[in-house]
């Protein structure tokens, strides 16, 4: 690569690493930068350089400080609060294992300055949270996008945890035809069309799946008319079943409508009753995972229909209740 091509590659990276809105480059700085990498350049070259970097699209300045005048980079592809977004999404992530949770924030340390990146890394919390300690779920997502982009199946092992937390496969493999990727309450998930099951759609944690291999079996075409956004406000917490209409009654409290939204979003019907209390019409799947959200709003909803559904939450209060008079 000839000098000139090289050396504003170079510049390039000295205004991307070293300046931002905050921190300024001199010319005799870029100079000296530049001869360190065996890159000796006069200022004509310089201004040329930067010219033909400004023409490329980079949002390069000079600015005049007392004391201090220089050249820096005001605006990136990405902003600072957008990094800091994506950097604590991919830390409060569980299916992320500690390192490569660490891989990725370096990676999205490199779209800032060396400054940005320091005072980042100082706002970066350590959270209590239990990090996924599969390395493999994330070629599990690599294998799993191919055979979606081939339309092909996908076999594959389930595992949970015994008591002495170690990986206890379920009976047989399983194969799958996979549709979609999701991220849910920090998990991963794929949704697929699994013939056991074959009346819905299965949802499967992909740090629980294991040893998986495309299969040469084209996948189950995807139901015309599939819609992923609808199919994702009827699952309660990734759970599958049959999407029933159930209506819940809340009753007067400042926060419960802040709870339902938090929950089920702003797109829901809402029958306003007497002295504040109100219900809510919804199209979900309403699994145990349901049951256990009624459950922690205590006595602040009840549930109204339909009624198998009452009764089937009778019968789980039942058997706390059963559990805790041994």
């Amino acid at each position: 690569m000839s000098g000139t091509r090289i050396r504003i590659l170079y510049l390039a990276e000295l205004f991307l690493s070293l300046t931002d809105e905050l921190h300024l480059i001199t010319l005799n700085d870029i100079i000296c930068k530049l001869s360190e990498r065996g890159c000796e350049v006069s200022r004509k070259a310089i201004y040329a350089d930067i010219n033909a970097l400004k023409q490329f699209g980079m949002d390069i300045h000079y600015e005049r400080k007392k004391g201090h005048s220089g050249y820096h980079i005001i605006h990136r592809k990405f902003d600072l609060p957008e990094i800091k977004i994506m950097m604590d999404a991919i830390n409060s992530s569980q299916f992320l294992t500690n390192k490569k949770t660490h891989a990725l924030i370096k990676k999205l340390n490199s779209l800032c300055s060396y400054h940005e990146a320091n005072s980042l890394k100082n706002g970066l919390s350590a959270l209590n949270i239990a990090k996924n300690e599969n390395e493999g779920t994330y070629y599990n997502i690599d294998l799993i996008l191919a055979a979606i982009n081939k339309n092909k199946m996908i076999e594959f092992d389930l595992f949970d945890y015994d008591i002495e937390k170690k990986k206890c496969f379920r009976k047989g493999r399983r194969k799958c035809s996979p549709y979609s990727l999701i991220w849910n309450d920090g998990r991963y998930y794929v949704v697929a069309f699994y013939e056991k099951y074959s009346e819905a759609f299965t949802n499967f944690r992909i740090d629980r799946m294991d040893n998986i291999i495309i299969s040469d079996e084209s996948a189950v075409p995807l139901p015309q008319g599939f819609d992923i956004d609808i199919y994702l406000n009827e699952t309660f917490f990734m759970y599958s079943g049959k999407t029933k209409n159930v209506i819940l009654e809340f009753q007067n409290s400042n926060n419960m409508m802040n709870i339902v939204i938090d929950r089920f979003g702003k797109n829901i019907i809402v029958i306003p009753q007497e002295n504040g209390v109100f219900r809510v019409s919804l199209m979900i799947k309403p699994e145990t995972t349901f049951m256990g959200w009624i459950f922690g709003l205590e006595d602040k909803v009840k549930i109204i229909a339909p009624e198998e559904l009452r009764q089937e939450y009778e019968e789980h209060l039942k058997n706390v209740l059963y559990l805790y008079k041994k």
